[in-house]
């Protein structure tokens, strides 16, 4: 087996090989690198966001993280002591607003986790409610 072992030593295929991988090794390290600054860069950009957000209620004389006037409109309608769910259609007849409006609203509000909707639905529109989240800004913006 000694003589195989001298062969490939001085094979040029070898060293190619070789090459190659010292280059793959290489490219893939740089990615590696690379990949690290846009995960900071990123968690940068994000603070900055955040602070921007909180600067920009400010200045519209918001405290940070509250909503607009027809959004609470929105969870004070579903949140009613009843249990309510109601469509989108039926929440824009009860605000009187349009409906494009009300499912702008809706669906920002289920994106921050304010309000839900079945996952599993039937035929029609589905029936949107109040999560916790939504109870808690209810509770202790004291709307309800």
């Amino acid at each position: 087996m000694g003589w195989l072992t001298d062969l490939m030593r001085e094979s040029p295929a070898l060293d190619v090989a070789r090459e190659r991988l010292a280059l793959a090794q290489e490219k893939y390290d740089a990615v590696y690198a690379e990949n690290d600054i846009l995960k900071r860069q990123l968690a940068d950009a994000e603070a900055d966001m955040a602070a921007l957000k909180s600067r920009l209620a400010e200045l519209e004389g918001k405290p940070p993280g509250a909503l607009e006037p027809v959004e609470e409109d929105i969870l004070k309608l579903l949140g009613q002591g009843d249990g309510r769910e109601l469509t989108v259609s039926q929440i824009a007849t009860h605000l009187g607003i349009n409906k494009t409006k009300a499912d702008y609203h809706v669906v920002k509000l289920c994106d921050d986790d304010y309000l839900g909707f079945p996952l599993i639905m039937g035929g029609g529109e589905p029936e949107i409610y109040v999560q916790q989240r939504g109870r808690e800004y209810l509770v202790k913006n004291d709307l309800i």
